[in-house]
């Protein structure tokens, strides 16, 4: 056997170790560093994070619309400077708590404050956060955002991970409330994910399980 050879096969050595995938598989790149929405700028980490977080907005596959997501209604108004979200009744994080309004604006005003650290707070600078709670005309809450200088593209920025609820009784890294939810992290191998019955629009999500692999 050649030494060519031999690296070869050495190689491939952990590619035959590998366990068979469940579902549709992802070649993810470099190993995954950070499982929190608000904290990561890595390509590997959001799509990743695209499947277990899930934000007001999604965008179509087909033409990048906004559409509605955990907001069943929104709209902007004075030029961008103000946006509404009425959130959708009865949500739930990945492991079956309720998720509200309150919810997603402590998880905004988390994410402006500088000290903890985000590299997406400037997205939500100088803005003023109110919430409208739940009542007999809409159970679901709902969400003003107001900023000092128009935000016209604030609904795309919406579909990014970054911009996702996050728990405040369980750790980001574990639970969110995406079409997916995470079953195993291997180091140097995958992440697993598999569908979320908790997630608003499950009926949809066709797909029952995905292995992001890490490839180098």
């Amino acid at each position: 056997m050649t030494s060519r050879v031999l690296a070869l096969l050495l190689a491939l050595l952990p590619l035959a170790c590998r366990e068979a995938p469940r579902g549709l598989v992802v070649a993810n790149g470099d190993d995954v560093s950070l499982l929190h929405p608000q904290r990561t700028a890595s390509v590997s980490d959001a799509r990743v994070l695209q499947a277990l977080h899930a934000g007001l907005i999604r965008l179509d596959p087909a033409t990048l619309v906004p559409e509605p997501g955990l907001a069943e209604r929104f709209e902007s108004a004075e030029g961008g400077r103000l946006w509404r979200f009425w959130i959708r009744p009865k949500l739930q994080w990945s492991d079956g708590h309720p998720l509200g309004a309150e919810d997603v604006a402590r998880s905004w005003r988390q994410m402006a404050d500088t000290s903890f650290g985000s590299p997406y707070a400037n997205w939500l600078k100088g803005a003023v956060i109110k919430v409208i709670p739940a009542n007999s005309e809409h159970a679901g809450g709902q969400l003003e955002v107001r900023f000092l200088v128009p935000r016209p593209s604030f609904a795309e920025m919406c579909a990014f991970p970054a911009l996702a609820p996050v728990p405040a009784h369980a750790p980001a890294e574990r639970v969110g409330c995406g079409p997916y939810r995470l079953v195993a992290l291997k180091v140097r191998d995958r992440i697993v994910v598999e569908r979320n019955p908790f997630y608003w629009d499950a009926a949809q999500v066709e797909i029952a399980a995905i292995d992001f692999l890490t490839v180098e």
